[in-house]
């Protein structure tokens, strides 16, 4: 099958696919790997969130080893920016 008539066939299906009633509590449908797609996207505008404490212990190995800082923790949250 030429990659072209893939393409269109595989877009009309995800079409379908969406195009389906959804489940009672949902709002869409994702197809496989769409979920993933918006998160890593997110993480490379946004930084990957960590929990403080995982923060902490990177900055500690940073410090023991001599490495400057470079992660900053906002003041109130319980994340940050990498």
């Amino acid at each position: 099958m030429p990659r072209e008539e893939f393409e269109r066939r595989l877009d009309e299906l995800i079409g379908q696919i969406k195009g389906s009633a959804t489940a009672l509590d949902q709002e869409r449908i994702y197809v496989p790997g769409e979920k993933e797609y918006a998160r890593a996207a997110m993480h490379a505008r946004k930084g990957i969130p960590l929990a403080r404490n995982v923060r902490e212990t990177l900055v500690r190995i940073g410090e023991e080893c001599g490495a400057p800082p470079l992660l900053t923790l906002p003041a109130a949250a319980g994340t940050t920016k990498g």
